[in-house]
């Protein structure tokens, strides 16, 4: 029973983690880039994750724009409603 538990188990684990390199870790071409900063503690762990995976050919650029819009599309609905309140509030002092 442990051991079927434990297959189970270690299926889902690389499960996840297919998909999160699905998602995150594939190359992204960017266009038009900005410069960006970054604490030196972030970058050195996307570095380092970035590098474990060369074939991937995802880049450090790459990943933090992959990771960015996964969460601009996860969270659209709250970022969209904390943009109209503050929206809101900005126009509403223009007009007094």
């Amino acid at each position: 029973m442990k051991s079927l538990v434990k297959t189970i188990f270690s299926k889902q684990q690389q499960k996840k983690e297919a998909d999160y390199a699905a998602v995150y870790l594939r190359k992204n071409d960017l266009k038009g880039r900005q410069p960006v900063y970054v604490s030196t503690d972030v970058h050195v762990i996307v570095s380092q994750l970035v590098q474990m995976f060369p074939d991937k050919k995802v880049t450090i650029s790459g990943y933090i724009d992959n990771v960015l819009m996964k969460h601009f599309e996860e969270h659209k609905q709250e970022i969209n409603e904390l943009y109209k309140t503050e929206l809101s509030k900005k126009d509403a002092k223009r007009l007094f």
